[in-house]
């Protein structure tokens, strides 16, 4: 079973693109910054060697993979083109971000992300929509919220993989969001 994915994503951060930028071009503080994932070589090798857990309920997967990565210091744009396998359940990933940063007002930033991504074997049969969506929600704003520590120079560490209670308490924060909007309306 094969599973292909999108989404489109947009973070704003209190951090201007001249500060942001050589943070987001740090491999080994991107990673720290992403809930999950750990560097399995240097990082400042290409392909890159990485992990990257992911826990959804009873539900553990364990990512092994490498990613290779580009970027483009002018545009302010990146690409990370990667594949891993998970041995327990003999699934495998391949994906693709497309990465670009802007300025926003007032001098702060909005990283604009493209995901795409296929899932094959077991796995795949849980890559629908509310529980992707959820998840990948959950991910970003973890991400965000450390990637803007990172860009004001605190210490990032390494940060644990997603827990079935996050992601309820994801659901029921969109939920509610909906409904207050609807009640507002």
């Amino acid at each position: 079973m094969s599973t292909p994915t999108g989404s489109e994503h947009e973070i704003t951060l209190d951090a201007a693109p001249e500060t942001l930028w050589p943070v987001l071009k740090d491999v080994a503080t991107v990673v720290r910054c992403l809930p999950g994932a750990s560097l399995a070589g240097p990082p400042t090798a290409n392909p890159v060697r990485l992990d990257m857990t992911v826990a959804i309920g009873p539900m553990r997967a364990r990512f092994e993979g490498a990613a290779n990565v580009t970027f483009d210091d002018r545009q302010r744009t990146a690409t990370i083109d990667g594949s891993g396998h998970d041995a327990r359940s003999r699934s495998t990933s391949h994906g693709r971000i497309e990465l670009s940063l802007r300025p926003s007002e007032p001098a702060g930033s909005i990283v604009h992300l493209r995901l795409h991504y296929t899932l094959r074997g077991p796995l795949a049969q849980f890559s629908r929509g509310a529980v992707v969506d959820a998840v990948v929600e959950q991910i970003l704003e973890r991400f965000a919220a450390n990637l803007a520590s990172a860009a004001t120079g605190k210490n990032t560490e390494p940060q644990s993989p997603l827990g079935a209670l996050g992601l309820v308490a994801n659901a029921f924060r969109r939920w509610l969001r909906r409904w207050t909007r609807n009640v507002e309306s």
